[in-house]
């Protein structure tokens, strides 16, 4: 058999810890999300905040699935290298968005 198709362990336990480490973060992104959507449900009258709230996790999981078949295309043409950069770059970005949250939120508080 051919060594160049073997894993070393490190090589093993690193690639483990990247999964790992994209995992965690996509958790602590869908939290964040998830509060700010309630934040700003807060802002809607109070007989219809959880309409508004079903409303919006509605229209975030729908974008999450019409998300889905597109990366699956990209990752099919440029594989799963390309793809994880892909994955981390939007990871980073994501975060920049909770900066521009409505200011009356902030007053709320």
């Amino acid at each position: 058999m051919d060594d160049s198709y073997q894993f070393n362990g490190f090589i093993l336990y690193f690639i483990m810890f990247l999964v790992q480490f994209q995992l965690f973060f996509s958790g602590v992104l869908t939290t964040f999300t998830f509060t700010l959507m309630m934040e700003i449900s807060f802002m809607a009258p109070k007989n219809i905040q959880a309409s508004h709230f079903s409303l919006i996790a509605t229209c975030e999981v729908f974008g999450k699935l019409l998300f889905q078949p597109l990366i699956s295309f990209y990752t099919d043409t440029f594989g799963y290298t390309y793809a994880f950069i892909l994955f981390v770059i939007l990871y980073s970005i994501c975060p920049i968005n909770f900066k521009f949250k409505p200011k009356s939120i902030l007053k709320m508080n």
